[in-house]
């Protein structure tokens, strides 16, 4: 319903993840089952339906949803040994990253983020929110020239060879298996 109020545009953050993790898990469900079609929909751009006795019910056509989660450890392994979450491929449609822990080597009072950094950083966020939306509501497309294709094409060959059984991303082949879409994902990101 919020994607559909927003225009199917939404990010979701948050600063522990258990909330939403929970809910992606089933908190809410009668069932306690996994909650996770919007999830899946959204990062595809696949349009969602939703047609429920006794609601009205709600489409998006061209969903768009930004996740950013700051998770600790014992949460995302929950998260991360739920089989009905990795069958799916939600697992896979995450950028991880498990930082090495600091404690103990940690400062009171780090030193400050220079003022350029934060002047650029605010500038260059201001301007990608400030990108105006397609007058039919459909997204914008940034289309790869000839030699990114190429590139692309070379380096969705080279990971391909490496999830097969023996290679090294192998026990992690549902990540990596989008991880080129990732990628276009990020570049796109840095090009608007």
């Amino acid at each position: 319903m919020l994607l559909a109020e927003h225009g199917g545009c939404m990010a979701l953050m948050d600063a522990e993840g258990c909330g939403p993790i929970a809910t992606l898990l089933g908190r809410y469900s009668a069932r306690q089952q996994p909650q996770i079609e919007v999830f899946l929909k959204a990062h595809a751009g696949d349009p969602i339906c939703v047609d429920r006795i006794g609601r009205d019910g709600v489409a998006v056509t061209f969903p768009r949803l930004t996740i950013g989660m700051t998770v600790q450890p014992s949460v995302l392994e929950q998260f991360a040994h739920d089989p009905r979450l990795r069958g799916v491929g939600l697992l896979a449609r995450f950028l991880w990253s498990a930082p090495q822990n600091t404690m103990g080597t940690r400062v009171a009072r780090p030193a400050a983020l220079p003022d350029s950094v934060r002047r650029d950083y605010a500038r260059a966020l201001k301007e990608l929110l400030a990108l105006e939306r397609s007058p039919n509501g459909e997204p914008h497309v940034v289309r790869l020239s000839r030699d990114a294709d190429d590139l692309l094409a070379d380096f969705q060959d080279w990971l391909e060879s490496r999830l097969g059984p023996g290679g090294d991303l192998a026990h992690l082949s549902d990540w990596a298996g989008k991880l080129a879409g990732a990628v276009v994902r990020i570049a796109g990101l840095r090009h608007a």
